[in-house]
């Protein structure tokens, strides 16, 4: 008997099937996050301030805690700077008009 192919909704089902919803693995966080597992792997060894916190099951298994990706996604929200806040910033860099030499 052939081996059926395996579509992406029975890939989902086997991974909530194999781990409590706490924790994900790298192809659950590889699709929240549409970074690849090498970028994830890399993250995870990387520099203390960004590094991924994961727990290391066996050899090359990693488990992401939730809580804990959120917490690391939050390191990366894009903070844009808006008309006044740049304006604060150039007031505070330059010296004022007509001030003591």
């Amino acid at each position: 008997m052939k081996p059926r192919p395996r579509s992406g909704a029975d890939d989902a089902h086997r991974d909530h099937a194999e781990l409590p919803g706490e924790f994900h693995s790298l192809q659950q966080v590889r699709r929240i996050t549409s970074l690849s597992v090498r970028t994830l792997r890399r993250y995870i060894r990387g520099a203390v301030e960004r590094r991924l916190p994961a727990f290391q099951i066996g050899g090359r298994k990693f488990l992401v805690h939730r809580d804990e990706l959120r917490a690391w996604l939050e390191h990366f929200q894009y903070q844009g700077c808006g008309v006044q806040a740049l304006v604060a910033k150039i007031r505070e860099a330059t010296p004022p008009c007509g001030g003591q030499r």
